[in-house]
């Protein structure tokens, strides 16, 4: 477990035990709600070793017990396997022809997928301390590009990840929507 130094905040791998919070993430960050069949599929998903939004690829932010935050985070040359696998078991009944959306990621870079916050505890420096550690997986993979898509739609957030210093790359069409692809080189 990684201690934070100002934040009395911890990171952890998440666990299969974890699934449920995972997907929670997952369906926050796409402005969905969190319960239902969509969220007992996404959870069952969450809970296997090999999908997008496994518990291998998350980490929570813990207040002692308590997960209060997740980052969902892998590397990319395994991304159409997994996500084929994982739109297979949560979202085949959308209309989706996977065919048609744009690849969020690729092999090379080290892609952040998924991340949110409880909203008691936005705004508490989690966000920064979850980037942290993704850079830190990234690199210790040997992978120096760390990438992400962002919706057009949300200044503020683009502006944040600009900050931190992400750099538009182009925009890309997902799910009928536009983003803007971003990447930093993290070496």
């Amino acid at each position: 477990m990684q201690m934070t130094e100002n934040t009395g905040f911890t990171i952890r791998d998440a666990s299969p035990s974890d699934a449920r919070f995972v997907a929670w993430t997952v369906l926050t960050a796409i402005g969905r709600t969190a319960e239902g069949d969509e969220m007992e599929r996404l959870a069952k998903s969450c809970s296997l070793p090999d999908t997008l939004y496994s518990y291998r690829n998350s980490r929570l932010a813990m207040d002692g017990d308590k997960p209060v935050a997740c980052l969902i985070a892998y590397p990319g040359q395994r991304y159409r396997e997994m996500r084929d696998r994982t739109w297979k078991e949560v979202w085949k009944d959308e209309g989706f022809n996977l065919d048609e959306i744009a690849d969020e990621t690729a092999a090379g870079e080290y892609y952040l997928d998924s991340m949110a916050a409880l909203p008691e505890y936005r705004g508490c420096g989690i966000a920064p301390l979850l980037f942290s550690d993704a850079f830190d997986r990234a690199r210790k993979l040997g992978l120096e590009t760390v990438s992400l898509i962002a919706d057009l739609e949300s200044p503020r957030l683009l502006n944040h990840y600009r900050k931190i210093g992400f750099e538009d790359k182009e925009k890309v069409l997902f799910f009928g929507e536009e983003y803007i692809r971003m990447t930093i080189n993290i070496k």
